[in-house]
């Protein structure tokens, strides 16, 4: 019988369940609470796992248990990569979690911090980064390059050889064809498909996906 990795998963909103429930089905990690920045959450308790006060919190928490990693299921791209550096200058290690339904080639690499969440495929040598989210059912073909801080929302397509620069988002159903390279920071909104490089910062919606009018949201 091993002993499980105990974590404590920074985020105690509904992506923040969903992270606690991969990291608990991949039998290596046993949720021991989850953290919030809001003082008012600080107390209450989720499936039992009580909820702790910002990164003050966590660490009285590791000064118990030594041996606590942790995850942010924080969805803000930038809030998650800040979080998770400021875990990291502390010492407390971040684990990556993978749920046992998704399907990772032995040859790519996945980042720490980084969630696969339930029926994610990741294809041969493909390189993800650290504190990301590969979003249910989300799909990444071979040879791609997902920066740090990226979100692949549910049910997106990255098609072979595209990169993802790091906090880019790529919104739910949307296709990134091969080839392609989004931009740091470029959103592609719901149901697009991407068939011409996305400069850094750009939101791109549509089939062929084109540039948000300016004013649009």
């Amino acid at each position: 019988m091993i002993d499980l990795i105990p974590v404590a998963v920074y985020g105690s909103g509904g992506h923040g369940k969903v992270v606690a429930d991969v990291a608990n089905c991949q039998g290596i990690y046993a949720v021991t609470c989850f953290v919030d920045d809001d003082g008012s959450k600080a107390g209450a308790t989720i499936w039992g796992y009580p909820v702790l006060h910002g990164l003050d919190g966590l660490l009285r928490a590791r000064d118990e248990a030594p041996a606590l990693a942790a995850v942010v299921a924080i969805g803000s791209n930038e809030f998650r990569l800040s979080i998770a550096a400021r875990l990291v200058d502390e010492g407390v290690p971040l684990i990556t979690a993978i749920h046992p339904s998704a399907c990772v080639a032995a040859s790519a690499h996945i980042g720490p911090g980084t969630v696969v969440m339930a029926g994610s495929v990741v294809n041969p040598s493909s390189t993800i980064g650290s504190n990301t989210i590969l979003n249910t059912r989300s799909g990444i073909d071979h040879d791609c390059q997902i920066g740090d801080g990226v979100h692949i929302a549910p049910g997106a397509t990255i098609c072979g050889h595209a990169t993802i620069s790091d906090l880019a988002t790529i919104c739910a159903g949307a296709t990134v064809i091969n080839n392609v390279a989004i931009g740091a920071g470029a959103i592609v909104g719901a149901g697009a498909v991407v068939t011409h490089d996305v400069p850094p910062g750009l939101t791109v919606v549509g089939v062929p996906a084109r540039p948000l009018p300016r004013g649009a949201t």
